[in-house]
Parts: structure tokens; C-alpha cells; sequence
């Protein structure tokens, strides 16, 4: 801690919640671009004729072959329901931005081949992908899904180029809930009952979308 910093019981509080914010995301996030990233591979088998299975709906069997959570907590187990529906509107999102996503990637992520991906150089391309895309979005949710469209556009990218360190994979997911936090969208996740209610009905879909600082690299 810088010396002549004083850290007051609110402030205290205020960083514990971003440390639980940041550690809720983190799950939520691997939960969520795992399942992204196999079904596109399912569905790029599938378009070459590899696989037969259809691909209405995520079973929770699909859910579970995506990703890892721990199988004795029932609270995983709604982590890893919530994520397969919010992997869904993912996928809408990453479609329909897709030429977005992908501009943004040749832009600031094409020289990078393995998981060296700094927080700096992520939040660049993710505010590139925002600005490029705010004329479009309809609110601030999706905003938030076009955050963690970047993460897995990127993702997918570096693990087909053969990224494959577990390690550098976590600390590049955890750079999704650090973006979240310092562009303001935390007060308000939170305010919707956090990442098992955000994609639920009574979301404020009314709400505006976050403006993004004037500095902000880009």
C-alpha cells in the first residue's frame, strides 16, 4: 500500500467486493467461453459432415462435458446452467458482431500466438470492439455480452494456434471480470442479483449504456 494511504471500513468493503466480483467472474467466465468454444467446434464438425448429432438447445449432459466445475457443489451446478443459457446469447452476440470481433482481433491480437495477451493490450482491442459496435447495441447487457464475445473470439483464436498453458489461459479470462470492474459495470451486475440472475427477466434492459472514458487507448 502506498505510504499516506488510509484505508477507511467502507473502502475496506469496497475492495473485498471487487475481490469477490472479480473471483464470481473468473468462474463464471471459464464456464461460459468453455462452452462457447466447444459448441463452435461442434458446429464446425457438424458443417463438415463429421458429427450427426443435432443442436437444439444445451443439455446439461453437453454442459458438463464443456467444462470442469466441481461436481459436489450444487451451486457449480447452477454456475454451469446459468453459463450454457448465457452461452446461448453469447453466441447470437459473437454472430452478429462477428466482422467486428474479427477486425478488432487483426487490429491488436494478430501478433500474439501464445497466451501473452497483457490486460493492457485486451482492454484496448475490447474497448476498439465496443466503440466499433456502440451505434448497434441495444443496451447495457449487451454490452457485457459483447465483453465476453472479445474474450472468446480471442480465446478460440490463441487455443487454435495452439495456446494450450492452463495457467496463461486463466490469468487471459480473468482479464474479462478486471475490464468489467474498472469500466463500470460491476455496481450494476450487482445490482441485478449478479451473473445467475443477469440473463433473467427482470434485467433492466432499459439501461443505458456505459460510456467508455474519452482516454481510453485505443
Amino acid at each position: 500500500m502506498a505510504a499516506g494511504v488510509v484505508m477507511t471500513e467502507d473502502s475496506l468493503d469496497s475492495l473485498g467486493q471487487e475481490e469477490v466480483f472479480l473471483a464470481e467472474t473468473a468462474t463464471f467466465a471459464k464456464c461460459v467461453i468453455g462452452i462457447h468454444y466447444n459448441l463452435k467446434q461442434s458446429d464446425k464438425l457438424r458443417s463438415q459432415g463429421l458429427a450427426a448429432t443435432t443442436t437444439k438447445g444445451l443439455s446439461q449432459s453437453r454442459v458438463q462435458s464443456s467444462v470442469v466445475v466441481p461436481s459436489s457443489s450444487s451451486a457449480s451446478e447452477s454456475v454451469s446452467e446459468e453459463a450454457a443459457l448465457f452461452a446461448e446469447k453469447l453466441s447470437q452476440i459473437a454472430e452478429k458482431y462477428d466482422q467486428v470481433l474479427k477486425d478488432q482481433y487483426d487490429r491488436f491480437f494478430r501478433d500474439h500466438t501464445t497466451w501473452d495477451i497483457t490486460y493492457d493490450v485486451f482492454k484496448r482491442g475490447c474497448t476498439g470492439v465496443l466503440r466499433a459496435a456502440a451505434h448497434a447495441l441495444a443496451n447495457r447487457s449487451e454490452q457485457i455480452l459483447l465483453v465476453f464475445a472479445n474474450g472468446s473470439y480471442i480465446y478460440e483464436e490463441l487455443k487454435n494456434a495452439g495456446g494450450g498453458d492452463t495457467h496463461r489461459q486463466n490469468e487471459f479470462i480473468n482479464h474479462v471480470g478486471r475490464y468489467l470492474v474498472q469500466h463500470g459495470f460491476q455496481p450494476w451486475i450487482r445490482e441485478q442479483g449478479g451473473w445467475d440472475k443477469l440473463i433473467g427477466s427482470n434485467v433492466d434492459v432499459t439501461a443505458a449504456l456505459i460510456d467508455l472514458p474519452e482516454d481510453t487507448p485505443v
